[in-house]
């Protein structure tokens, strides 16, 4: 794990990477506001809880600097202090824990099951454990993280940001998938959804959403 290196790239396009992933979640910021409330902590013109979703992926990003947050194991432990981050600031209630109530996906006929901590930690250290490469594993943790819907809230940018963690103490790519690719990500991830047929979405995802680690 090459810590400079991931700090420079980090620096270098940590806008793009919050910028890529609100606008998946539907906050309609620009990439000059967002590159504002990054760089100069200038808050655009969006409702209080747009603003915390853009100021929580901003500590999430800036904790993938930290030594100590990148030495984490990938597990359950670890995807649950993501989501206290992504969550974080009031923008939910008891964030960081498993959700216990059913949650409904828009455009989507899947209804996630109420996730148990156990299986989903097994499923995490399974994923790790194949014997792929580092990249296709870093992506099958991104799409699983997404439909078990382990959280109330945040479960994409959560996915984001754990996958990538993966990745980083890997030396390997980072995921963010561009934003002018939001409607076409967001057909396939509900078709993903629906079927658990990973092989369309996970192509899609190698061709517009890779970051290399060597930039």
């Amino acid at each position: 794990m090459n810590i400079d290196r991931i700090k420079l790239l980090i620096d270098k396009y940590i806008v793009d990477y919050v910028y890529n992933a609100a606008r998946i979640e539907g906050v309609n910021t620009k990439y000059s506001d967002t590159k504002l409330l990054v760089e100069d902590g200038i808050e655009p013109n969006l409702d209080s809880d747009k603003i915390l979703i853009l100021k929580n992926l901003k500590d999430a990003y800036k904790s993938l600097k930290d030594e100590s947050f990148l030495s984490q194991p990938i597990d359950i432990f670890t995807l649950k202090k993501v989501n206290s981050i992504i969550n974080g600031r009031g923008l939910v209630k008891e964030a960081g824990k498993i959700r216990i109530d059913e949650v409904y996906l828009t455009n989507c006929k899947y209804i996630p099951p109420i996730p148990d901590e156990y299986e989903i930690n097994n499923s995490i250290v399974d994923i790790v454990n194949q014997n792929k490469n580092i990249l296709d594993k870093g992506i099958e943790l991104y799409l699983y993280v997404m439909r078990a819907q382990p959280f109330i809230d945040g479960n994409k940018r959560t996915a984001n940001v754990f996958a990538n963690l993966y990745l980083m103490q890997n030396d390997a790519s980072i995921i963010s998938i561009h934003a002018d690719k939001k409607k076409k990500f967001l057909s396939l991830l509900s078709k993903f959804y629906e079927t658990n047929d990973i092989s369309k979405i996970k192509e899609f995802i190698l061709n517009n959403g890779i970051y290399k680690i060597s930039n």
